[in-house]
């Protein structure tokens, strides 16, 4: 792979993150979470757009919920671009909301969903007609589990089934990716030590998956695309593995790697900055050229121009411009 250029986006003084990202009638979005730090009540989802491939951004809309407002998901039928994001309330309890725009200027109020209570959908995507997505729910009272979700029109979603469900696992953040041939691919995020991500497949209609437990890797914040039938995947990587949060360490990357049966090989390391606070990728592929990306991440790799500030509680977010496959 090759990395033509990563340019920064926010320089605000904020705490930025949680990124997604996507093309849309030749422009390039981009939505992040904006909030004094990681974890506050005040998350509201910023989207921005570039008309020039990620170097200038104007801001294009502000949305916000009824509580912490994270975790910006965009994807586009072609007439419509979304943005599902979380509603965070506390004490194990989310949602999921949505705003939408025909044009990138005008947007939809934004608000729950419905048919997903209590559930987060994380990433959904356009295929043939249909929004598919991966949600999951927190809920210790029916067990921590990833579910599959089918909507008309993103704002309306039916539940067809379970992906996996463990209290075992604890897994949650899906990030999904649908070929035009129908084949999916996701990475599944597991919450519970040692924390390896499954790689999970299937086909149209998406009735049943083939899980594969990728052991050579703990990696939080997933990412997933493909390049010439090559599977790459994303996030943040804690190369001390269990040993990270067991003991208390630190270390932590953006990374990417390539994924070959069930073995993971790096390509790259973003830059992350000295604190685990960073990585949860956007992956946007140019209409142009199916082997060229844009990336968008965040992380605190810049420390903010006033001294006052820790660089630590204040992260940016940056989108790199990506080529992939055979090149």
């Amino acid at each position: 792979m090759k990395v033509n250029s990563i340019r920064r986006v926010t320089n605000d003084h904020r705490h930025n993150a949680f990124t997604g990202a996507c093309w849309f009638k030749e422009d390039l979005y981009v939505g992040y979470r904006q909030a004094d730090d990681h974890d506050g009540p005040d998350g509201r989802v910023i989207i921005v757009r570039s008309r020039d491939e990620g170097v200038t951004w104007d801001t294009v809309a502000v949305l916000r919920g009824d509580a912490d407002t994270r975790d910006a998901a965009l994807h586009t039928d072609g007439e419509r671009l979304y943005a599902t994001s979380i509603i965070h309330y506390g004490d194990e309890r989310d949602g999921s909301g949505v705003s939408f725009t025909t044009d990138g200027d005008h947007w939809s109020a934004f608000q729950p969903v419905s048919g997903a209570d209590g559930y987060v959908l994380w990433r959904p995507v356009f295929f043939k007609g249909r929004n598919y997505c991966a949600g999951y729910d927190r809920n210790r009272e029916t067990g921590f589990g990833v579910h599959w979700f089918e909507s008309d029109d993103a704002m309306g979603w039916t539940r067809k089934g379970e992906v996996h469900v463990s209290d075992k696992d604890h897994p949650n953040e899906c990030f999904l990716e649908i070929l035009p041939d129908g084949s999916a691919t996701m990475l599944m995020r597991c919450e519970k030590s040692p924390k390896h991500p499954y790689l999970c497949r299937s086909h149209y209609p998406f009735e049943s998956w083939k899980m594969e437990r990728l052991t050579d890797i703990l990696l939080t914040g997933p990412a997933l695309w493909t390049a010439d039938d090559k599977t790459y995947i994303g996030g943040r990587w804690h190369p001390d593995g269990p040993k990270q949060f067991d003991e208390g360490g630190y270390s932590a990357h953006t990374a990417i790697f390539r994924v070959h049966e069930g073995k993971t090989a790096m390509q790259c390391v973003l830059p992350s900055g000295p604190h685990p606070d960073h990585s949860y990728m956007g992956v946007a592929r140019r209409p142009d050229d199916p082997r060229r990306f844009s990336i968008s991440f965040y992380g605190n790799a810049i420390a903010p121009a006033d001294p006052a500030l820790d660089p630590w509680l204040s992260p940016d977010v940056f989108v790199a411009d990506v080529v992939c496959g055979n090149i």
